[in-house]
């Protein structure tokens, strides 16, 4: 919570958030009877199809049920384990779905902290039997200590399997509350990766945080007041600098991994301005989120464009590891289907028959690793691959 701050940040959304701000009728007995039976409390869900400025971002988070506001008909939901009433949202009943997030049995026990107790267990990874059943609280005590002062995506420390989208978001989201935390009032900050190009760059003077646009309103050199998002500002300092783009990278996976994958191109193609802004356009790291950013667009249909940064993906990637390497795999399957959603059959198959080339040399013609790169040429442009980390 910023220190002085006429108003809180990071914002604590509460109602706002749950869906558009149109007042509704109050449910009836039965309907608030309905809504219990379908929600109650100790339910894990998914919110979905918030469209308002604050609830867009709630979009594909794993949250946990905690009660219905009776006199709006609201759900109650926990996005964090952490997070106590006051951080609780209310969600109307329609913007929630089941989450797919497997349950541990009933009489499982925590595998960290080896005890059932009261909250919700998931069984969140490829762990069998004993290893791999966890309170939410416990996961998410787990990812904090393993990735301190670091933003990697989510994964079972025994297994390593990646954690499920929604769940991925849920434990990242104090990663995002504490980076956006360290904006204070009074700070310099420098705006970093917006559309228009003239403010980036500029080193501004932040005043405060507006809860209900969900921007600050920051001075320019001029005595001039703009209102930012928090996302396109950013101190003068390296690791944090390096934090937020890894954040956003890591961020735009989840969302992808969520199912919601317009979250995820807002975020990556503002990582890709942010990162040129803030390294040059020739950063290797840059392929990345590049590649990620492609293969989204690739799983929208949007050829042409997942083909224009595939192939500055490519470029970068090639410059670091050569031409023959096997890392460059995963993103010549990508260009070779993006190709091929772009109407360019030839080139998709040359595209292809290059990665076939160097995936027999490194692997073997038997590998699991060359299958991405057959599919295409078989006349299928539909295949979906989970993004690279």
């Amino acid at each position: 919570v910023a220190r002085g701050a006429p108003r809180t940040w990071p914002p604590s959304m509460g109602s706002a958030a749950g869906a558009q701000s149109v007042p509704q009728a109050p449910l009836s007995i039965e309907q608030l009877a309905a809504v219990k039976q379908r929600w109650p409390a100790g339910t894990l869900c998914v919110v979905a199809g918030l469209r308002s400025a604050a609830g867009q971002p709630l979009n594909g988070h794993l949250a946990e049920v905690r009660g219905l506001d009776e006199t709006s008909g609201r759900v109650c939901l926990r996005l964090s384990p952490r997070h106590e009433a006051a951080r609780w949202k209310k969600v109307t009943p329609e913007h929630l779905r089941p989450s797919i997030v497997p349950l541990a049995g009933d009489d499982a026990d925590c595998s960290f902290c080896l005890e059932r107790g009261d909250e919700v267990l998931v069984s969140p990874c490829l762990c069998r039997g004993s290893t791999g059943q966890f309170h939410l609280r416990c996961l998410l005590d787990a990812y904090e200590a393993k990735n301190q002062g670091v933003i990697e995506y989510p994964a079972c420390p025994t297994c390593k399997h990646h954690y499920e989208g929604s769940l991925a978001l849920m434990l990242m989201e104090l990663k995002r509350e504490a980076l956006e935390g360290t904006l204070q009032p009074g700070h310099q900050v420098m705006i970093v990766g917006l559309t228009a190009t003239q403010f980036n760059g500029l080193s501004v003077e932040l005043v405060e945080y507006d809860a209900g646009t969900l921007r600050w309103k920051v001075k320019l050199g001029d005595g001039d007041v703009k209102s930012m998002r928090a996302e396109n500002l950013i101190q003068e300092d390296e690791v944090l600098k390096h934090n937020r783009v890894n954040l956003m990278r890591t961020l735009g996976i989840a969302y992808s991994s969520a199912n919601e994958p317009r979250n995820a191109v807002n975020l990556l193609e503002r990582g890709v301005r942010i990162e040129e802004q803030l390294f040059g356009d020739k950063e290797p790291e840059l392929a990345v989120t590049l590649s990620n950013l492609g293969i989204i667009y690739n799983q929208l249909k949007e050829g042409a464009k997942a083909v224009k940064v595939l192939e500055r993906a490519l470029g970068l990637r090639e410059g670091t590891v050569g031409a023959d390497s096997a890392e460059l795999l995963p993103i010549l399957s990508s260009l070779g289907m993006a190709k091929l959603e772009a109407g360019d059959a030839q080139s998709s198959l040359q595209i292809l028959d290059r990665a076939l080339d160097i995936g027999e040399r490194s692997y073997g013609k038997e590998h699991a690793e060359l299958v991405p790169t057959r599919l295409p040429a078989a006349g299928s442009s539909s295949t979906r691959e989970p993004p690279s980390s």
